[in-house]
């Protein structure tokens, strides 16, 4: 085995202990090393990213192995198994799709996982760790392939359960794109028999907010403070732990942490029990109470020197700051288990875990992380109280209703693959507001909804390269996944609201239940077959005699939006439809949607879906034509709704669609607007204004139009038409 040197692509970090003539020096000795047969891999490729690990595997093992009383003759042995194990993690993160699943020879059965982070040192702050896996095997097989990222494993053993016979382990090698190692044995695990893996290991702690991480902050009295805190959503548990990290994998974890006897552990179970360990001076290791079935990515663990506030109450969240900060929680303390109520009560499924442990970090580079049981957030979010601007208390709510949802959609069911997380990111999102709305109902969240969710993923949505939501996810490493991951979080609620709308409140929440009741990780046809069987139940004709799915997979399995022309042709309106494409419209493109439309005219002006008429558009046909008065002088489409989820008894908005008309049409709404724009509801203001702007902007409407639009504005007295 021989490894080339090309020094121009070849960098040394900053603070970097070594050169890369040492690392290439190391990197040579344990090719060497490596051609023993004491392990079975493939060529290593000199890039930076090794550079970067080998630097500081050097340093870290140098005190790996004085703390265990090692020789310094094995450094050269750890160095190249530091190599070995982490320079195939190069590309982008592969996600759950055909080119990145694990095998499914092995399944696992349960976690016991342990870990011992050591945050404090300025650079080369690392951890290490031990996972016992046990497994079921399906199929007889002389491999097990598990996913592991950057770590260095070491130790591996293979034990069969039932008679405790040793599985010898031969060797073990990287898939560098997939992000997995296949452990080699000398013999079989058995079909339909129970094995234990356990793994030793260790890695760096990462400074990016991702993975296993640590981060810092400032106290006045005491300097610098540091924090452990995990993202491992959606691929990134495999940074922390070898293990089998696809979402459709739950198992229950026993998770133990090691942290100083000043610190606070937190996991998303309660804490077990604690012990003493004297030998490490002033350390404890923390044992949480085993979880429920869950995925790789719903496991957290926090550790620092935070409290809760007011320990003495006894409620199902709790919140924790840093020392001196407490009193900045106060507000949200108080408030946000009223937010858990309301989505029991929503759903009609208790909340599945003992407590909600909410964190109020200094500096947190991912932002909000939820997780079940434990959730981290930026301190600025939660840290409001009554003399607060309304805008940052609203912000503060939000954030927690948001982990609040989440708890049940992605946590208590999680998709079956990360192509489908745009399910529960979609209604954890859709139903944050009306959480908090049932607990703060003057804020007006319905008309915030459109502005904030919907109006910005109409912008990305209808660009010609988007994706529609069932498609390939992109890799949380990739430059696009935050507005990736984004855009599909507000495209999918919009959709959501927009079926809560066509079926109906009862109908909807029913659904929900019976999709959170049946499922733990689920793909889009459990979903719709829920509202299938639920309408069905009800004695309802699907939507206009088609299943939910047919008409939902229109909206999930193709990009883009709807826009619905509407022509007047003597004592009838002509309806058809075309994908909406910024920059100009693509003749070629033929897309097409199950659409339910609602509508009024100024004789009606009546903006209440549940009694105003509606008309179907079907894909199949191409002009749709429904009658109308002759003396009628303006019509609008896609009118808001005064229905609500039940309780919730809001103003829902708006399809995810734009409309566009005759410009006969667009210059009497104009009249209506300035002679008496009241007589228009509030969101149909801002739509109008809105699909105005967007239609000229892509050249299908004269600009005059909307123009003359905005000019009523100086009458409006409502900030949502403002935020068009």
């Amino acid at each position: 085995m021989s490894i080339s040197r090309d020094t121009r692509n070849t960098k040394t970090p900053q603070n970097s202990y070594y050169t890369t003539d040492k690392i290439m020096a190391n990197l040579t000795a344990a090719v060497s090393f490596g051609s023993t047969g004491r392990t079975s891999v493939a060529t290593p490729r000199v890039t930076d990213y090794v550079s970067f690990i080998a630097r500081r595997s050097y340093s870290n093992n140098t005190h790996f192995y004085k703390r265990r009383g090692r020789s310094p003759d094995a450094l050269t042995e750890m160095s190249w198994a530091t190599v070995v194990f982490v320079v195939g993690y190069v590309g982008q993160t592969v996600m759950a799709t055909d080119s990145g699943r694990l095998p499914d020879d092995t399944k696992p059965l349960s976690y016991k996982l342990t870990m011992e982070p050591s945050p404090y040192k300025e650079f080369n702050a690392s951890f290490t760790g031990s996972v016992d896996i046990e497994i079921a095997v399906r199929t007889s097989t002389s491999t097990i392939t598990l996913n592991s990222k950057d770590l260095v494993l070491h130790d591996i053993r293979v034990t069969d359960k039932n008679t405790g016979r040793s599985i010898g382990v031969r060797s073990w090698s990287y898939d560098a794109d997939r992000e997995q190692v296949t452990i080699s044995l000398d013999g079989h695990v058995l079909a339909s028999r129970v094995y234990m893996l356990r793994i030793r290991f260790e890695g760096i702690l990462r400074d990016d907010g991702t993975g296993f991480f640590r981060s810092a902050y400032d106290t006045v009295s005491d300097g610098k403070k540091w924090i452990v805190a995990t993202q491992f959503q959606a691929t990134r548990a495999r940074s922390a732990f070898p293990c089998y990290d696809e979402p459709h994998f739950r198992t229950p974890f026993n998770i133990s942490i090691q942290i100083k006897n000043i610190e606070t552990a937190l996991s998303n179970m309660p804490v077990y029990y604690s012990i003493e360990l004297e030998e490490y001076g002033r350390r404890v290791l923390v044992h949480f109470q085993e979880t429920p079935s869950m995925p790789t990515c719903s496991v957290a663990f926090f550790a620092g020197e935070f409290e809760q506030f007011d320990k003495t109450r006894s409620q199902a969240i709790n919140i924790y700051s840093h020392l001196g900060r407490l009193y900045q929680i106060e507000y949200i303390t108080k408030g946000s288990p009223e937010l858990l109520t309301a989505m029991e009560d929503y759903t009609g499924i208790p909340y599945a875990m003992p407590e909600l442990n909410l964190v109020a970090t200094p500096i947190l580079g991912s932002g909000q992380v939820n997780t079940w049981g434990l959730t981290t957030y930026q301190e600025k979010t939660l840290f409001v109280n009554h003399q607060s601007n309304s805008k940052s208390v609203m912000t503060a709510n939000m954030a927690v209703a948001n982990t609040v949802a989440s708890q049940w959609f992605g946590n208590l069911v999680s998709p079956a693959s990360w192509e489908f997380a745009w399910i529960n990111k979609g209604l954890s999102t859709y139903l944050q507001y009306f959480v908090t709305a049932k607990v703060e109902p003057e804020w007006r969240l319905e008309h915030f909804f459109i502005a904030e969710n919907q109006r910005p993923a109409m912008d990305l949505d209808q660009n010609l390269q988007i994706q529609p939501l069932n498609a390939p996810v992109i890799g949380p490493e990739d430059v696009d996944f935050n507005s990736a991951d984004r855009f599909s979080k507000q495209k999918a609620s919009a959709v959501m609201r927009m079926l809560n709308d066509w079926v109906g409140d009862d109908a909807f929440k029913k659904a929900i239940n019976a999709y959170l009741t049946h499922n733990h990780s689920a793909k889009p046809e459990q979903l719709w077959n829920a509202f299938d069987n639920t309408l069905f139940d009800m004695t309802k004709s699907g939507l206009n005699g088609n299943s939910v799915r047919t008409v939902m997979n229109t909206w999930t399995e193709r990009a883009g939006y709807p826009l619905v022309n509407v022509k007047k042709k003597d004592k009838s309106l002509v309806l058809t439809q075309q994908r909406f494409l910024s920059g100009f419209t693509d003749s070629n493109d033929t897309t097409k949607w199950f659409i339910r439309l609602s509508y009024t005219t100024n004789k009606e002006k009546n903006f209440d879906t549940k009694t105003a008429p509606t008309v179907w558009l079907d894909p199949s046909v191409n002009e749709t034509i429904i009658p109308i008065d002759d003396d009628v002088e303006w019509y609008i489409f896609n009118i808001q709704s005064t229905g609500g989820l039940l309780f919730f008894a809001f103003v829902f908005a708006l399809g995810y669609y734009r409309v566009n008309y005759t410009e006969d049409n667009w210059l009497s709404l104009i009249k209506q607007l300035n002679d008496s724009p009241k007589d228009i509801h509030v969101l149909n203001r801002a739509q109008l204004i809105d699909d105005s702007f967007s239609l000229a902007k892509v050249g299908l409407l004269n600009y005059t139009i909307p123009m003359s639009i905005s000019e009523y504005l100086k009458m409006e007295d409502d900030i949502i038409p403002w935020y068009s």
